[in-house]
């Protein structure tokens, strides 16, 4: 486990750490919490660039939404008003999944979702609000929204040179949405992570989002499966369970030596019921 270790840094300031950045694109990562490194076990890096101090663990609401730093640990998103009042409570529910106590001190916003792993829990609730990364570069500042980070692994989005600096979650005002993680324990590796959020207006689903992670290599959004539901009544428990049960069919599963694919397939349109009817009901005390 980094054995080949030659260079630590730890710049003070973004520009600093971009500039270190810029000028070791080759052996070097960047590190924050530390958990990711950890667990990639890479012998191969040559430089650490700890990011920790540079700004980046700032949590701020504007009229773009909620912007979060990538240096956030879990525990500070879980103490955030902004993050518990946002989307019916989406993306403290997921991060409130992530592993333990201890390492929520540790583990990054950033780092979650791009060294993202298969049973990661934020991205699925990350593709359902549409966040927006802000990459920045020694010269450049880019926008990456994040479905089109994880149509390959994340990382590959993002250049040896760059560092994501901010998530937008965009205003969803409007909308309600709710996850659930399916697991052997509190603490153990998501078996299946799914989530909901919907528009619901006159009674009736104006517009409504499914994704999922741990099922395959990467988190999906579900977009046939939650196309079934909208204009449709919300309290329609048939159509609720035909758009559950087609996500069963959407869903791209890869081989868990835990658990089977069937045994997933069976499980994930209980969870889309829950979740919708977790959503309808909140929407109904809402009003």
């Amino acid at each position: 486990m980094l054995r080949k270790l030659e260079n630590y840094y730890k710049p003070s300031s973004l520009q600093e750490a971009l500039r270190l950045a810029d000028e070791n694109t080759e052996g070097a990562k960047l590190i924050a919490g530390g958990t990711a490194v950890m667990a990639a076990k890479n012998n191969e890096v040559k430089t650490l660039i700890d990011i920790k101090n540079t700004g980046t663990d700032k949590i701020i609401k504007d009229e773009n939404g909620v912007r979060a730093g990538a240096t956030v640990t879990i525990a500070s998103l879980l103490e955030s008003n902004e993050i518990k009042n946002y989307c019916g409570g989406l993306i403290y529910e997921a991060a409130y999944y992530i592993a333990s106590t201890p390492l929520r001190n540790m583990i990054t916003l950033g780092g979650n979702i791009i060294q993202t792993f298969p049973w990661s829990d934020l991205p699925a609730a990350l593709l359902l609000c549409g966040a927006e990364l802000s990459v920045a570069s020694k010269n450049n500042i880019r926008k990456l929204s994040y479905i089109n980070a994880v149509k390959k692994h994340p990382s590959l989005a993002i250049s040896k040179n760059e560092i994501v600096t901010e998530v937008l979650f965009p205003d969803l005002t409007s909308y309600t949405g709710k996850f659930t993680k399916f697991s052997q324990t509190n603490f153990d590796y998501a078996i299946l992570d799914a989530g909901v959020i919907a528009k619901i207006k006159d009674g009736a689903f104006e517009d409504i989002r499914f994704a999922v992670s741990a099922a395959g290599s990467l988190p999906q959004l579900l977009s046939e499966s939650a196309a079934l539901l909208k204009g449709a009544p919300a309290d329609d428990k048939g159509a609720a369970a035909k758009a559950a049960r087609h996500a069963a069919s959407e869903t791209i599963f890869t081989n868990d030596k835990r658990v089977s694919i069937e045994y997933k397939k069976e499980i994930l349109p209980a969870l889309f019921e829950r979740l919708i009817e977790r959503v309808v009901k909140e929407n109904k005390g809402g009003n």
